[in-house]
């Protein structure tokens, strides 16, 4: 290996170290403890190293969204892959967000727009908006094999949003085990029941 490639794999590692260590003092105290001082106090870094990444702790955070929402689209896009059916390929990337919000409270406050720290909206709306593409291309697949015809899709995956999100904001009011259970029961019941309700509506005759 060159000595500049191995910089830039240090440069990637101290990179990944600050991200992870975002995360970490998130996850223990929230959103708003998150500062570089912090930051680079729990990784033994100087302030000034923290600097030569990013330019302030919104900086970092904005990269920590980033990079959540390619892990969160990864993982709808697996899930999906992995079933063959169109109804079941639907289901399982429904699930998977639904895990995904669910296993990371705080990620998801941070991603939509909810953790209580001011964060510049674009790569939040720009992530938000991938993630209604993966979904459209889902409901459209499902859509096709029951020759239903959606007058707007995206209509349809904001549909899916909006109760994802009431169902992820009420556990996250009372985020206990009974909490959590239950979004992932009655949020995946009420999509197979609008799915019925769709092919009622919207089968092309």
């Amino acid at each position: 290996m060159g000595s500049k490639e191995r910089r830039e794999r240090e440069k990637q590692a101290t990179r990944d170290s600050i991200l992870t260590a975002t995360r970490q003092i998130a996850e223990s105290e929230g959103w708003s403890a998150v500062t570089i001082r912090r930051i680079a106090d729990s990784i033994d870094y100087t302030a000034p190293i923290v600097y030569q990444h990013f330019k302030n702790k919104e900086d970092a955070l904005n990269a920590v969204v980033q990079e959540e929402f390619e892990r969160l689209i990864h993982m709808m896009e697996s899930a999906s892959a992995s079933e063959k059916n169109p109804e079941a390929a639907l289901l399982k990337l429904s699930e998977a967000y639904l895990e995904h919000a669910l296993s990371n409270l705080r990620m998801y406050e941070l991603m939509n727009g909810m953790a209580g720290v001011d964060l510049e909206a674009t790569f939040r709306c720009d992530g938000c908006a991938r993630v209604c593409e993966v979904a459209e291309e889902a409901l459209g697949r499902w859509a096709a094999s029951r020759q239903i015809l959606f007058p707007n899709v995206r209509d349809i995956a904001e549909t899916l949003w909006a109760l994802f999100h009431g169902a992820i904001c009420i556990v996250l009011i009372n985020p206990c085990d009974v909490a959590l259970e239950k979004a992932r029961r009655l949020s995946m019941q009420t999509l197979q029941d609008l799915m019925l309700s769709w092919e009622v509506r919207y089968r092309m005759a």
